[in-house]
């Protein structure tokens, strides 16, 4: 791959190259990827300090991504006791050095499941999803 000196563009200097696909021969235009400073998580629960747990499938993927930020905000189902979450580290996702703020805010994962705490509200997903379409007027 050959990168051309330098682009310039909306997005600034440096901020796009346009270099040949090694697979079609074509020119190709790449981008720098995108790394907010600050993330927000929501967990089901966290110590006052942030160290953040949950349970359940949702633990790979969003957590890995609001991991490569600075900074994190972790939304909480519930504020526990440090020795509470301390006591099952196997369960934390995001480590309290990456936190800034903690918001404890129950429900807040409403209306999506939150592992140990409540189900899917599907009645209210089809509420809403119907609530969308309606046209006023």
């Amino acid at each position: 791959m050959r990168f051309k000196a330098k682009e310039k563009g909306s997005l600034g200097d440096r901020k796009y190259s346009i270099v040949q696909c090694p697979f079609t021969g074509k020119e190709a235009v790449i981008l720098s990827t995108y790394q907010p400073d600050v993330g927000i998580i929501h967990s089901r629960s966290t110590d006052r300090r942030g160290n953040a747990q949950t349970w359940g499938t949702y633990v790979g993927f969003k957590s890995k991504i609001q991991l490569e930020r600075r900074k994190i905000v972790v939304s909480a189902g519930e504020i526990m006791d440090d020795g509470v979450v301390t006591h099952d580290p196997d369960g934390t996702v995001v480590p309290a050095f990456k936190v800034c703020a903690v918001v404890e805010e129950p429900w807040s994962a409403h209306p999506e499941a939150m592992c140990g705490h409540y189900d899917n509200d599907l009645a209210f997903r089809i509420f809403y999803e119907h609530s969308t379409h309606l046209q006023i007027g």
